[in-house]
C-alpha cells in the first residue's frame, strides 16, 4: 500500500511540475539599440564581425536570401536585400545563427530606396513557428541598429510592416553566440520547476518507502 501511494504522490509531483513549466512560457524580452558602443557593453564578449567583403561567411551565421526582386546579394563590401509584406515567411530574408546568439547588430542603409521601413523579427530557440518583435527601421534609416535579448534565438527575419517592399543594405554585422557550440541554451524557468519538483518527488517517494 505505501509503494502505491509513493507513486501516486510521485505522479502528482511530476504532473504540478508539468503545470507549471507550461505556464512559464513567455516571449523574450528584447531591447533595442541604436549607440553601437552602448550596444557592445550590453552584448558582452566576445562579439564575432562579418564585414562582408566577400560571400564567404563567418562560422556561425548563413544567411537565407529573399525571393523577391532584385535578389539578394553580398556585393561591394555590403548585404543587399528585400523585404516584402510582413509575416511573409517564404519569402522574406533571414539570418540563421548557429549557435544560437542573444545579441545582435549591423550598420544599416535604408535611403537608397525610402519605402515602408524594415521590421526585425526575432526566432526564439525552441519558439516553434513563433517570432517576437525586434525592433523597426523607417524607410529612411541609416545608421547601427542592434538588439540584446533575455533568450537565445537562432534566427532573425527582415519584414516590411505595409503591402509594399523595402530594400536595405547591412554592413558590418555583428552577433553574440551563447558559446556552447550546440545552438542549445540554459534552462527555461519551467524546465528548471519540472526537474526542481520531479527530485522533490523522489525524494518524498524515498521517505515514504523508509
Amino acid at each position: 500500500m505505501r509503494t502505491l501511494k509513493s507513486r501516486r504522490f510521485l505522479i502528482g509531483m511530476v504532473a504540478a511540475a508539468a503545470f507549471v513549466a507550461a505556464g512559464s512560457v513567455r516571449a523574450a524580452v528584447i531591447t533595442t539599440y541604436t549607440n553601437l558602443a552602448t550596444w557592445q557593453t550590453v552584448a558582452g564578449s566576445p562579439i564575432v564581425l562579418e564585414d562582408f567583403t566577400d560571400a564567404t561567411l563567418q562560422p556561425g551565421v548563413t544567411i537565407t536570401f529573399g525571393t523577391n526582386s532584385p535578389a539578394g546579394s553580398i556585393s561591394g563590401g555590403a548585404y543587399h536585400d528585400v523585404a516584402v509584406s510582413q509575416f511573409n515567411d517564404a519569402k522574406n530574408p533571414k539570418l540563421n545563427f548557429a549557435p544560437s546568439t542573444t545579441a545582435f547588430g549591423a550598420d544599416w542603409d535604408l535611403t537608397q530606396f525610402p519605402a515602408d521601413g524594415v521590421v526585425i523579427a526575432v526566432h526564439s530557440v525552441g519558439g516553434g513557428a513563433l517570432f517576437d518583435f525586434g525592433g523597426f527601421l523607417s524607410g529612411t534609416f541609416s545608421g547601427f541598429f542592434g538588439i540584446v535579448s533575455d533568450t537565445a534565438f537562432d534566427q532573425i527575419r527582415f519584414d516590411s510592416p505595409g503591402t509594399g517592399v523595402q530594400s536595405f543594405d547591412m554592413d558590418n554585422l555583428r552577433f553574440k553566440g551563447t558559446g556552447d557550440g550546440g545552438g542549445g541554451t540554459a534552462p527555461e524557468p519551467g524546465t528548471l520547476a519540472l526537474i526542481a519538483l520531479a527530485m522533490l518527488g523522489l525524494s518524498a517517494a524515498r521517505v515514504r518507502r523508509r
